[in-house]
């Protein structure tokens, strides 16, 4: 296969679709926003309101927590997804910024003592809330 110029059409599409993982990136930093605000101010009632029962606060806790992972997850599969179709634009361009990046971003990673994603590593605080929650309820109901 030769290597081309993409067209002004592609580039346009290119584009486009690049901004779409921006805009991805954004609802998800605006979701996880969103999910520790809740959680802090269920966990802040725990600590000042005398009247509002400890359970009714941690049960709804969980289930965010458990929400706020699954939309990690979901959008970890979307940027997946989105990078492997700008890879399969760029498959025959002369230049390849996203799969040159991501292949050489994962050769720096493969160096690191824990090749760890950020999104991992984000995942992980969502997980810490739910077992820490799960946790504080067992302890209320078994004293």
């Amino acid at each position: 296969m030769s290597q081309v110029s993409p067209t002004n059409q592609e580039i346009a599409i290119y584009n486009t679709f690049v901004s779409t993982i921006t805009a991805a990136e954004n609802r998800r930093q605006q979701a996880s926003s969103i999910y520790v605000a809740l959680i802090s101010t269920g966990y802040t009632l725990i600590g000042t309101v005398d009247d509002v029962g400890t359970i009714y606060i941690l049960i709804p806790i969980i289930f965010i927590s458990l929400i706020w992972w699954r939309t990690i997850v979901y959008f970890r599969n979307l940027a997946k997804a989105k990078f492997s179709v700008i890879e399969t634009m760029e498959i025959n361009w002369k230049i390849k910024p996203f799969t040159d990046e991501y292949f050489k971003t994962k050769e720096i990673n493969q160096n690191n003592i824990f090749p760890i994603s950020l999104t991992h590593l984000e995942m992980v605080a969502p997980l810490f809330i739910l077992v820490f929650s799960i946790l504080f309820l067992l302890f209320l109901w078994c004293p």
